[in-house]
């Protein structure tokens, strides 16, 4: 590579860093070309991306946007997942090919500026999805609302259930 490839890679690198909602690093050590164009393929429907990285580029490029924390890691064969998009779907899809192919290592990961470790990354993979926690909070949200309304005809039934009363006794009398 010339120094004005490497350059360029660089730069590429860095604003893969700067856009992405999450960042996994791991090596591929193992696993044959099938087995990787397979998990890049899985990765394209959920719109993350998965590449090979020279380790003295990504460590450049970390160390122009203040990523030094992930330094550590770049070390041996490194492959970065990212993604500008949802970070748990790319996590889970991380974990479930580990379960398939279990020579695929975590090393370490970026989300919201914060370099996290194998063990952080797969805790993410454990989350729910973005719309079921948006899901939830709604839910908790209109509880109270729900409370409040069920309150409010609970007096009107009971309104409704006196004056039924009323008209059964005047019809009983009758």
């Amino acid at each position: 590579m010339t120094r004005a490839e490497k350059e360029q890679a660089v730069a590429i690198w860095k604003a893969r860093l700067e856009e992405a909602q999450l960042l996994i690093l791991t090596d591929f050590q193992g696993l044959n070309v099938v087995q990787l164009n397979d998990f890049r393929r899985k990765l394209r429907q959920i719109n993350a991306h998965y590449e090979v990285g020279k380790n003295n580029l990504l460590s450049l490029a970390a160390q122009r946007v203040g990523q030094e924390g992930l330094k550590p890691y770049l070390v041996g064969p490194t492959a970065a997942l990212y993604t500008t998009e949802e970070p748990v779907a790319a996590a889970k899809a991380v974990r479930s090919f580990i379960r398939e192919n279990p020579k695929l290592k975590l090393k370490a990961g970026l989300i919201g500026g914060k370099v996290i470790n194998s063990g952080q990354v797969l805790q993410l993979a454990s989350l729910p999805s973005r719309e079921v926690l948006l899901g939830r909070l709604m839910g908790q949200l209109m509880s109270p609302v729900a409370g409040f309304i069920a309150v409010l005809c609970g007096t009107h039934r009971k309104l409704l259930g006196v004056l039924e009363a009323i008209k059964q006794k005047k019809e009983d009398r009758a």
